[in-house]
């Protein structure tokens, strides 16, 4: 199953924001962040590779080994700061991938093995405060995936197991009440889905069953098709 029918009508946005409820860079998606190439074979045999623009700044550098990249790579800004620092073996990214804002700021620090995103990938505002944090394995979520409203209070928590949703998903509203809870089987809504106000009071309880209702505990719970946004 696809990761769908997440409860998602309790998350909102304003004018100003993205649809994660973050500010308009926002870069919840570490994978939409990554410009990296994942093979250096066509650019020589060995030694320094150094890419420059029409104006002779510096674009990009990094170490080339019988034909691959190898070790560490930088891309960079215009002005000569670093965007993002990269590991290569043998022309794959391997190892530590940290992307930066022009001042220098960390906004996007993870793993890749044999090419692939892997372990904890973690996102940061220019505040520093945590934006998203996802667990990966073979370039698939696993475990937890975690997103937060700008004031650093946890917005969503899901898990995954091999990119589909499996176990509890919670939504929160921004000043800290649980919002949603569900459970999921292998991609599916299996168990009760509750929500509740502002005030912390459950106002309705459905069970579901391989994603079909099976009966409303208290008064109905909207569910929309799509994951949490981000």
């Amino acid at each position: 199953m696809n990761e769908q029918a997440i409860p998602t009508e309790v998350l909102t946005n304003n004018s100003s924001q993205n649809s994660c409820g973050h500010d308009e860079e926002c870069t919840c998606r570490p994978e939409q962040k990554i410009r990296q190439k994942d093979s250096y074979s066509t650019l020589g045999d060995n030694g320094i590779y150094t890419k420059y623009d029409k104006e002779g700044r510096k674009l990009e550098q990094g170490m080339i080994k019988n034909g691959l990249g190898e070790g560490l790579w930088k891309i960079f800004y215009s002005d000569g700061s670093i965007e993002s620092k990269a590991r290569y073996f043998r022309g794959k990214l391997n190892g530590l991938y940290i992307d930066y804002q022009g001042d220098g700021h960390k906004t996007t620090v993870g793993y890749y093995k044999n090419g692939k995103m892997s372990g904890l990938w973690k996102v940061t505002g220019k505040n520093g405060k945590m934006i998203r944090e996802t667990q990966y394995s073979n370039e698939l979520k696993n475990g937890f995936d975690r997103i937060y409203f700008l004031n650093g209070v946890i917005k969503s928590e899901q898990y995954y197991t091999s990119g589909i949703l499996n176990g509890k998903t919670t939504l929160w509203c921004e000043h800290g009440h649980k919002h949603v809870e569900a459970y999921y089987q292998e991609g599916m809504l299996n168990g009760v889905v509750k929500k509740w106000d502002d005030e912390g009071l459950v106002i309705s309880e459905e069970r579901y069953v391989e994603d079909v209702l099976i009966s409303p505990l208290n008064n109905s719970v909207n569910l929309l098709d799509g994951e949490v946004s981000a």
